[in-house]
């Protein structure tokens, strides 16, 4: 694993940034073979993974808007993945798979973290854990 990329992303984990032009939140990291990326949930789209390359933003800036009190950008923006569905999770997601999971893994494992799926035979049923690494880990 990328110790550093994956250090960035418990930084950020359950905050709201920017994909593109959709606010998402962080939700957890993963590696495939390929690249690294951000697991991050996105309104009306459920969980996407977002390569580490580039195309996200940190809103870590707003953070330190002191003059509005509770009711700054960063808060806002927070409250506002909230109602509209995508709340805080309890535990970070870590994901380390020789392949990245198809359309149909990814809703399981949207699924997963609404329901608490902590294992992988839940997620890939009769699959070998040795080549499928899934990790729900508290920060």
């Amino acid at each position: 694993m990328q110790e550093d990329l994956l250090q960035e992303a418990r930084d950020h984990f359950n905050e709201p940034i920017l994909v593109g032009f959709d606010l998402c939140r962080c939700v957890g990291y993963a590696e495939d073979d390929e690249d690294c990326y951000l697991i991050v949930n996105v309104p009306r789209r459920g969980l996407v993974w977002h390569t580490f390359v580039g195309g996200y933003t940190y809103l870590t800036i707003l953070k330190s808007q002191d003059k509005c009190g509770e009711w700054n950008d960063f808060t806002r923006l927070d409250s506002l993945l909230e109602l509209n569905g995508i709340p805080k999770v309890k535990e970070m997601i870590i994901l380390n798979e020789t392949q990245r999971p198809g359309k149909e893994d990814s809703v399981r494992l949207d699924h997963a973290v609404q329901e608490g799926t902590r294992s992988v035979e839940d997620l890939h049923p009769g699959t070998d854990s040795g080549s499928t690494s899934i990790i729900i880990a508290p920060i």
